[in-house]
């Protein structure tokens, strides 16, 4: 448990520097890496979930934006990345097939992809149907931003839970040697 432990902290350190590299779009919004679906793979729901609070916390002590923004990022840079990308998990782990690149591939790369993608529409309706900004703004300026993010998320997302998986499968909360390893 101690070597879980030291991971958890470990990832929450390393994603709460990743998320000061951002890219402005708006006051008080931006978009960066999120990182979330290999913890949701790793660690579960509800730890992501507390790894990702404390990383907006670090943000915004290491970066202060106004205080006010601090429920909509805990909104839209962890409970909607985190739920989404649950449901990548569930959806990865009732396939039938028990293949180790199904597990890697499907969760870690596509599923990082998928969940930036589904995010972004996600935030961008929620933007638009508040009025925070109009239907030409969401697809004209911001949807490239999502777009472009798309592929680097996923790589990242795949890297980490594949180094992870194969170098201490012991410490991935939702991996069975016996199901993706075995040849039955």
């Amino acid at each position: 448990m101690r070597e879980r432990s030291l991971l958890w902290i470990g990832y929450w350190i390393v994603i709460s520097f990743i998320w000061l590299l951002r890219i402005p779009a708006a006051q008080s919004f931006s978009v960066h890496l999120c990182g979330l679906t290999a913890a949701v793979f790793i660690f579960g729901w509800p730890l992501t979930v507390i790894l990702g609070a404390m990383a907006v916390v670090v943000n915004q002590l290491l970066e202060p934006m106004p205080w006010y923004t601090l429920s909509s990022q805990m909104l839209l840079a962890v409970l909607i990345p985190a739920s989404i990308a649950y449901g990548v998990r569930r959806l990865v782990l009732a396939l039938p097939v028990n293949n180790l690149f199904v597990y890697l591939l499907g969760g870690g790369f596509f599923g990082s992809m998928a969940t930036t993608a589904a995010s972004a529409l996600t935030i961008l309706a929620l933007f638009w149907a508040l009025d925070v900004w109009s239907l030409r703004v969401v697809l004209q300026d911001n949807l490239w931003l999502f777009a472009v993010s798309m592929f680097p998320e996923g790589f990242m997302g795949g890297a980490v839970l594949t180094t992870i998986t194969v170098l201490w499968p012991e410490l991935v909360k939702n991996y069975d040697d016996e199901r993706y390893l075995s040849d039955r």
